[in-house]
């Protein structure tokens, strides 16, 4: 089955190093995405794995997932949005304090208690409390 050898290319060592030294590459744009993710997730304790539970956040739509993600010691937590629709959506999320996106370190005020957060199609977005 031709979707199952997406992930299953066998690489030529000298290919790959050149796919990874061309900025422009898909290969080397997917690796910087990756490493991305995998150093934000260093940073922040409520992304370990020897967190808490993960909690389900109910949202005021279905096209956006939710999940709040807790440090095992309880001191940070992390609301993961993500936006599975082809359109942009927007979320109201009852918090008292403001939230940075820890990607874009883009600034979600909380305004009467509420924190709107625009996300464009298919936006990851992984937001920590300020303050």
């Amino acid at each position: 089955d031709e979707h199952r050898t997406v992930n299953r290319e066998v690489l030529d060592a000298t290919s790959l190093t050149a796919a990874l030294s061309d900025p422009a590459s898909r290969t080397s744009r997917v690796w910087a995405g990756i490493s991305r993710l995998l150093a934000e997730r260093a940073r922040h304790q409520a992304l370990a794995p020897n967190g808490k539970p993960l909690e389900v956040v109910t949202l005021d739509t279905s096209a956006v997932l939710g999940a709040r993600l807790t440090s095992a010691d309880a001191t940070q937590s992390i609301i993961s949005l993500i936006n599975v629709s082809a359109d942009r959506q927007s979320v109201s999320l009852p918090l008292e304090h403001a939230v940075n996106d820890v990607f874009t370190s883009k600034r979600f005020p909380s305004v009467r208690r509420t924190c709107v957060v625009p996300l464009m199609p298919y936006q990851v977005a992984w937001l920590a409390t300020v303050g």
